[in-house]
């Protein structure tokens, strides 16, 4: 598994540059610009956690299920501001950082190519785009993962016992940014039993003090992972998934599709395009491995009650798919027909990404538009609020000072002096009971104003809610003023009659 001397010269000819020159014009279109897009629900809910300090960003991340090293994003709003491109500019950086760490262990492992082939498929991945523009850490984790990854080839190619424990830093340092980054330690460590089985390139004490350093470090979170556990249920909204998501979830589309192009290119050429296995199979038992949970989501997601086949969850198994497909394409021959087939498919995906509706410059992952549909709704008045939040469902939580601000998140973030009296959450369901709470509202505390707006998401039951609350405000002798959509936010305005 030692690197070759070929490795260390780096040679740039001209498709290994065509390469660079179209990953730059993806990774600018795909990451850079959607920088300043709307904050969507999730980074809503990091805004208001950190808004209030450091002590308190601690403690309210607790209170609602947050990963508590979400709060280091405090340090950037109490010095920089809280603007959308301010609270994004880590993760983009992280994202940037994972490119240049992908490079490395792909020319660490086999060479050059395998480097670039590596980044470039991380940066044709849609689930990698949403979250380099995201103001939630995840993009961090997802660094830090890659950086446990390429310290653990590296112990596992030369045994030296700082490699192995800056292999444990990483990844315990991920898992308590994402908690689900567990599942890519456990197969870390499968993946390291196999190596010392094969061969005794460490020694085995030094795997198991690795073990229990990394029990050690993921303890810190392991309260409030039960405290998320405890409440899955709570957290369950997708719809069971087909098996037709599967194979998706598993395979990078784009690069199927580039690789597909190319092949038909090259058709007529009696020399076509071959696989050639490469050499060091390391990046192939590890991404397998690491692309394994997604299938473990999905058997539970199919078979049980909580559906956890989602793709903000599944990113812990994105270092799975790159180092696997990336290995596979690397096999590819000649170098030109495998380079060709990441660039068509990085220019896919720089056409097709964040088009849910034609063509548009600016990616827009979330079609949430929550700054601007909180910027036309009235200051005066009352509001009621549908944010999407699943913890909605809890109907006592609803005024509850404590889970109030966390639950009115998209309004607040953009409206910080929102008045809590004149704030009334929807709830997430449209359950018998669920109607009776709005109805108490209603004939009680709404009544006394002239002017209600309504605030939503289209996400579940907002339709339901929309319907449901403008006959019943008719009835009430209320008329609409406007109803206006932001992408998938929607305002209502209603006016008692004179």
């Amino acid at each position: 598994m030692e690197s070759t001397t070929a490795n260390h010269s780096v040679r740039w000819d001209a498709s290994a540059r065509l390469l660079l020159i179209v990953g730059a014009v993806v990774l600018c279109r795909l990451w850079i610009l959607p920088l300043g897009n709307s904050f969507w629900l999730d980074e809503t809910v990091i805004v208001t956690i950190v808004r209030n300090g450091f002590q308190t960003s601690v403690h309210q991340a607790f209170l609602d299920s947050q990963p508590v090293m979400f709060s280091i994003i405090e340090w950037l709003t109490r010095h920089l501001g809280e603007s959308e491109i301010v609270l994004r500019l880590p993760s983009l950086l992280a994202s940037i950082g994972s490119l240049i760490v992908l490079y490395r262990i792909g020319r660490e492992a086999i060479d050059q190519d395998a480097g670039l082939l590596l980044a470039g498929i991380h940066l044709s991945l849609v689930a990698v785009a949403e979250q380099a523009a995201n103001a939630r850490p995840y993009a961090i984790a997802l660094l830090l993962e890659y950086l446990s990854i390429l310290w653990l080839l590296r112990w596992a190619r030369r045994g030296q016992f700082r490699d192995g424990l800056l292999w444990m830093v990483f990844a315990v340092l991920a898992t308590n940014l994402h908690h689900l980054f567990v599942t890519a330690l456990g197969a870390e460590f499968l993946f390291a039993g196999i190596i010392a089985l094969r061969r005794q390139a460490f020694p085995f004490r030094d795997f198991v003090w690795f073990e229990l350093i990394g029990i050690a470090g993921v303890l810190p979170a392991v309260p409030q992972a039960l405290l998320i556990a405890s409440q899955a249920k709570l957290f369950a909204w997708a719809p069971t998934p087909t098996w037709i998501q599967l194979p998706i979830a598993l395979v990078p589309v784009f690069l199927l599709a580039g690789v597909c192009v190319m092949a038909g290119v090259t058709r007529l050429n009696q020399d076509g395009p071959q696989w050639r296995r490469p050499e060091d199979g390391s990046l192939a038992l590890l991404g397998a491995l690491l692309l394994a949970p997604a299938v473990v989501f999905f058997l539970f997601a199919y078979f049980g009650t909580v559906n956890m086949f989602v793709d903000r969850y599944l990113l812990t198994t994105t270092p799975g798919c790159v180092l696997l497909f990336g290995w596979m394409l690397r096999g590819l021959e000649p170098t030109l027909v495998r380079r060709m087939s990441l660039i068509a498919a990085l220019l896919i995906a720089g056409i097709v990404a964040g088009n849910d509706i034609g063509l548009a410059a600016v990616p827009d992952y979330s079609l949430q538009h929550w700054r601007e549909a909180v910027a036309s709704a009235p200051t005066s008045g009352g509001m009621l609020v549908y944010s999407g939040l699943v913890e909605t469902r809890r109907v006592d939580w609803l005024q509850d000072p404590d889970h109030w601000s966390y639950m009115v998140s998209p309004v607040l973030t953009y409206r910080p002096n929102l008045s809590e009296h004149d704030t009334f959450l929807l709830p997430f369901e449209f359950g018998p009971a669920d109607q009776a709470y709005v109805t108490a509202l209603m004939d009680g505390t709404l009544h006394r104003y002239d002017t209600l707006t309504i605030i939503g998401v289209n996400f579940v039951s907002w339709q339901s809610w929309a319907e449901w609350l403008s006959d019943r405000l008719a009835t009430a002798g209320y008329r609409k003023l406007r109803s206006v959509p932001y992408g998938n936010v929607q305002v209502d305005v209603f006016e008692r009659e004179r």
